[in-house]
């Protein structure tokens, strides 16, 4: 296969990709999980817990993601490969 063609799919992909993850929105609002709110409204926060192996562009996307999410509290990232260095960006 022409390698330029591949690699244009693949940005087009990535384009396409990150316009429908910016799109969505959460039906939960941030004022939702103050420490007042949650007093009262019984929601309870949550921890996502992210696998990474070796592809860390897809780990960024993922972490970026959900990140936006009010009820998410926190991400743990779980590197499941010595061989590959996960850094804070």
């Amino acid at each position: 296969s022409d390698p330029l063609t591949t690699d244009t799919s693949q940005l087009t992909w990535k384009i396409n990709l990150n316009k429908k993850l910016n799109s969505r929105t959460s039906f939960y609002k941030p004022e939702n999980f103050t420490k007042d709110a949650l007093k009262r409204n019984n929601l309870i926060p949550v921890t996502a817990i992210v696998l990474g192996w070796k592809r860390t562009e897809s780990l960024k996307v993922v972490v970026n993601y959900i990140s936006k999410y009010p009820y998410i509290k926190e991400i743990l990232i779980w590197n499941n490969n010595n061989g590959t260095r996960l850094n804070v960006e």
